[in-house]
């Protein structure tokens, strides 16, 4: 191998150009995986960020809530203490408890007070932001009473043909009417407790109500009696709901009742059945929903008489997103143009580091592969590829050195081959003169003096003839082993199917004795030499009935198996015992004596390196007395090429 200097610019053979794409590929991977990843970062930040300010926001818009109520619950009380000491409430009530008897009620007397009071509680109402407000005497029957929030009236108590009923203002005239919702009559005023607000829910609507008594002192006692009620009401309804909302700038709901009010998707049982009371905690005590593209905190106000209603806030997301999604699009195009930087120079990096240096190695090694050596240790700098390039030279030289060596050993052994096969077929085609001599000398002393010169020499002269006999079959065979190679006939399409024909032709007489059943699959058509695939199926089909058992029965099949053709000859004949099968491809290796079965033991060896000539390989399964298949491949160079045709 003569080295070869390399050139400046050395080509870069396929492999090369195939690691550079797999390099390029890895690296633009690379920095796609990196953008993913800090992509799926800054989304996982920014859906935590839409969230925690969206809760945030609920969280303060619900504070603002609680202390909504808690404002109410207070104003409630002072506007009940206040009208409790107002002088027209005492002084309407002092009047009316002088009254006790329906039958003698004196409308001209009564009514005016009752409907001064009333206008007056009408008046209070729209001055405070206040729902309700009612006025009871001594017995809880309501002497004057107003109502706004869907009921915006004022009404009073009075007697008309001995009946009680209830007159209301509409339309400027005093007429009959229905008692309003949150009026209350009868003995409800003995559980009131003084200055409570009580907490109830009716359809959709949360009421905080509060009494405060009317006392007076009679006589010289100093314990003040009561003698009427102050009843005050406040309804977190429609309205209320829809004005906190603008003022917290949030969607705000209640449930109560089993009625949901308010500009929110409905909820579902589940979800209220799982919110805490909106008083445990300063902060906001919610179970949070995410519904519609909304988030929603949900928390719970304790009702006394035992139920609960719902407070519900949301705020939508829509306008978080719209920031995540700009604040995504800005990190998207800060990571796309540094990549658009990185990835350049990155390549170019790959390029001058690895690239480069490797494709001068595979060059070296291509060029190694071809039977050139190219010095590369001084293409490289002092380091890793440096340390590889001065290997591969090292590599390259003991290469270089084992097959010149190898190449004068090839040449060693084909000389002594070549010689030994000269010398095989001299020593054979010599010995075949002399051995003919001998033959034909013994068998004219078998034909002149057998049975002349005594048992004994009849005897011997049977043994010579049998000896030149033998050792003309020996040296025949032997020029047939050594001419396997020696055949140099180009290699061309041989139809198995007419090939195993013409060997069955030669062989009929011997089928015909044998009274032999020969059984031919559809076998292929291969490349090889005619004449000698036809000694092997002519050498297996031989023994195979030569070794046989009864009347033979015998089976030549083909079967593709990947790349090759593997055939197969089944006979069922004596078949062999498992530790003979490595011996039956030696040259000379009997396993039966000639009496038993006649033979020189050549025949499977010349079949088997007929078979290798070919680039397959012979081997054969037996078990003894139940027949042997002997089997051996043959290349198959065209795939496309079907079985010949049916026997």
């Amino acid at each position: 191998m003569v080295p070869t200097p390399a050139p400046k610019d050395l080509p870069t053979p396929p492999i090369g150009r195939r690691l550079r794409h797999k390099l390029l590929a890895l690296w633009l991977g690379s920095i796609l995986g990196v953008l993913l990843l800090v992509g799926l970062v800054l989304t996982a930040f920014m859906n935590d960020f839409r969230s925690r300010e969206a809760r945030n926001h609920v969280a303060a818009a619900m504070t603002q809530v609680r202390h909504e109520l808690v404002g109410i619950a207070s104003e409630l009380q002072h506007q009940a203490g206040l009208l409790a000491t107002s002088r027209e409430v005492v002084a309407t009530i002092n009047m009316v408890h002088r009254y006790q008897d329906v039958t003698q009620y004196q409308p001209l007397v009564f009514d005016a007070e009752k409907q001064s009071l009333a206008l007056k509680l009408a008046e209070r109402l729209g001055a405070t932001g206040i729902h309700f407000a009612a006025v009871y005497d001594g017995h809880g029957r309501p002497a004057a009473w107003a109502a706004a929030g869907g009921f915006p009236r004022a009404g009073f108590h009075t007697v008309a043909s001995g009946k009680e009923i209830l007159m209301a203002r509409e339309d400027g005239t005093w007429q009959p009417t229905q008692a309003p919702p949150l009026l209350r009559a009868g003995d409800w005023t003995a559980a009131v407790e003084d200055g409570d607000v009580v907490y109830l829910a009716s359809k959709g609507r949360l009421v905080l109500e509060t009494v405060a008594p009317i006392e007076r002192v009679f006589g010289d006692t100093a314990t003040p009696m009561v003698v009427g009620y102050v009843h005050l009401a406040r309804v977190m309804d429609e309205e209320a709901t829809e004005r906190l909302s603008k003022r917290t700038e949030t969607a705000i709901g209640v449930v109560a009742g089993g009625v949901q009010i308010g500009a929110l998707p409905p909820l579902a049982p589940a979800d209220l059945a799982s919110a805490p009371t909106i008083d445990t905690d300063p902060d906001c005590p919610c179970h949070w929903v995410e519904v519609e593209d909304m988030t929603v905190g949900v928390s719970a106000v304790p009702l006394d008489d035992g139920g609960r209603a719902h407070v519900l806030v949301g705020t939508s997301n829509a306008e978080t997103k719209a920031v995540l999604r700009y604040y995504q699009l800005s990190a998207t195009l800060v990571l796309l143009a540094v990549a658009g930087v990185v990835a350049p120079g990155g390549l170019l990096l790959l390029t001058a580091t690895i690239v480069r240096p490797l494709s001068r190695l595979l060059h070296g090694v291509e060029a190694l592969k071809h039977g050139r050596r190219i010095h590369l240790a001084e293409q490289f700098r002092d380091d890793e590829f440096g340390v590889l390039a001065r290997g591969f030279d090292d590599m390259a030289g003991a290469i270089a050195e084992r097959e010149d060596q190898l190449r004068a050993t090839i040449d060693q052994l084909a000389h002594s081959n070549s010689e030994l096969e000269r010398f095989a077929v001299v020593a054979a085609h010599d010995l075949q003169e002399p051995l003919r001599m001998v033959a034909s000398y013994t068998q004219l002393l078998k034909r002149r003096y057998h049975g002349h010169l005594g048992a004994d020499a009849d005897e011997f002269i049977d043994y010579a003839v049998d000896g030149a006999e033998r050792m003309k079959a020996l040296i025949q065979n032997l020029l047939d082993y050594s001419r396997v190679d020696a055949d140099q006939a180009p290699y061309g399409p041989v139809d198995c199917d007419e090939v195993v024909r013409g060997v069955l032709a030669v062989m009929a007489d011997v089928v015909e004795e044998s009274r032999a059943a020969i059984e031919v699959a559809p076998l292929p058509t291969v490349r090889g030499n005619a004449v000698q695939l036809g000694q092997v199926f002519q050498n297996l089909l031989s023994n195979a009935l030569k070794f046989r058992r009864g009347i033979p029965e015998i089976i030549i099949t083909a079967r593709r198996e990947g790349h090759e053709w593997v055939f197969a000859v089944a006979d069922n004949g004596i078949g062999i015992a498992a530790e003979y099968l490595p011996q039956l491809f030696t040259l000379f290796r009997r396993l039966h004596t000639r009496q038993e079965y006649p033979g020189v033991g050549l025949g499977l060896a010349i079949a088997r390196r007929i078979v290798e000539r070919h680039g397959g390989r012979m081997w054969a399964e037996s078990e003894e007395g139940h027949g042997t298949t002997m089997y051996f491949t043959l290349p198959a160079h065209d795939p496309a090429m079907p079985g010949a045709r049916s026997k």
